[in-house]
């Protein structure tokens, strides 16, 4: 890929912002939130507005908020935090055209404004996931190809990396677990494993997965029945315990064209009519379904 291809990728993908208490414990990894313009981690919504360049704060969810941190000249800010509404650590991006590759400067700043405090640099960092045991863990691009993101765990205090998963993007975080899937924008069946940052091992629950939630204490997710992506194809939905154990199928059958969300209470889907994406939710408990529009 051209090195202008590779800079347009980084100037907008690049720049995770992340969070967390200073010394946390593993009970507190849970209440470290990755935070976006929708996602809350205390009272408040922490994000980078690509065209101001700044990170940014507020106790709505709508409105352009107050400047938290500028990035330093020639440096970007992205989309996320990682922050437990008291402290927000981030990154401020600066690509490099001669090496084809960009270094992630890590930041810590308090939700007051003051405080920041530079922790360390990180190469190919494309957002942060998760807090655990002192360390960060932020989705990773490859060196000479873009479309493959690694995991790789910063520790905070002897600010050494270390890749820990690879062809794995988190997209959900549950205390030291990590679920995720390798990067693909495709709607295909991909497989879902969970990565247990105590432990360093990770499971795959399924090789054929697609949407996948917590709920409560178990993770939820969709398993492709047809194996292969079809325009219509057949979905079961089921939980497991975060260790991988204990799986169980809660709906059989469910026909989409992709499943796009999962809650406590619905499973919401499209449906491709040869002409348009129409919208449906699957109530869990009542076992009905009722059109609807494109979830948030």
């Amino acid at each position: 890929m051209k090195k202008t291809t590779l800079s347009f990728l980084f100037l907008f993908l690049f720049a995770g912002i992340s969070a967390f208490l200073a010394l946390p414990t593993e009970a507190d990894a849970a209440s470290h939130v990755r935070t976006s313009r929708t996602e809350k981690a205390g009272k408040y919504y922490i994000w980078g507005n690509y065209s101001t360049n700044t990170l940014r704060i507020s106790t709505s969810k709508s409105g352009n908020g107050t400047v938290l941190a500028t990035p330093a000249a020639g440096r970007r800010i992205g989309s996320y935090a990682l922050s437990n509404g008291s402290y927000v650590y981030y990154l401020e991006v600066q690509f490099s055209g001669s090496t084809n590759t960009n270094i992630g400067y890590i930041y810590r700043i308090k939700t007051n404004k003051t405080g920041k405090t530079y922790l360390g640099k990180i190469k190919n960092a494309a957002w942060p996931n998760a807090y655990y045991n002192n360390c960060l863990y932020f989705s990773c691009y490859a060196a000479n190809d873009p479309t493959l993101i690694h995991t790789y765990r910063f520790h905070l205090k002897t600010k050494k990396t270390k890749k820990v998963v690879s062809n794995f993007s988190p997209g959900l975080t549950y205390g030291k677990y990590l679920v995720g899937r390798p990067n693909s924008g495709a709607a295909i069946p991909l497989p879902i494993y969970i990565y247990n940052c105590k432990t360093n091992k990770k499971v795959r629950i399924t090789k054929v997965g697609s949407a996948y939630a917590r709920v409560g204490k178990k993770l939820y997710y969709g398993e492709y029945i047809n194996k292969t992506y079809q325009t219509v194809n057949t979905f079961r939905i089921r939980s497991c315990n975060f260790t991988g154990s204990g799986k169980k199928t809660i709906v059989k059958s469910i026909k989409a064209s992709e499943l796009l969300k999962i809650t406590s209470t619905y499973v919401y889907y499209n449906k491709y009519t040869g002409s348009e994406y129409k919208y449906y939710r699957y109530n869990l408990k009542t076992k009905k379904t009722t059109s609807t529009t494109m979830p948030g």
